[in-house]
């Protein structure tokens, strides 16, 4: 035997019907949080939510530990790094 549709529906029992298909969100309409912008000098720039957060330089020459970064934050702390994922996250972390 089965409930009729109206009185399934306030006892919270759910009908064999079709889920709603959920919005259509791109990820184009959703703003970047964190974004490195290269620029034509060979530095980086580290945007977050669309502001300026810092800029990292390489730095030296590429040997057996890989190339060497400096991070340099707006508020003009300078550290060195062996990764651009390091000084990605040092110049965030140092944002107010």
């Amino acid at each position: 035997m089965t409930l009729p549709r109206h009185i399934a529906n306030e006892l919270g029992i759910v009908m064999d019907d079709q889920k709603p298909a959920p919005p259509n969100v791109s990820h184009e309409t959703r703003p970047k949080v964190i974004d490195v912008v290269h620029n034509n000098d060979g530095s980086k720039t580290v945007m977050y939510f669309g502001k300026q957060v810092g800029h990292i330089y390489p730095i030296g020459y590429k040997n057996r530990d890989g190339m060497k970064y400096r991070a340099i934050s707006n508020y003009d702390d300078i550290r060195h790094f062996y990764s651009i994922k390091s000084a990605t996250q040092f110049l965030l972390s140092s944002h107010h």
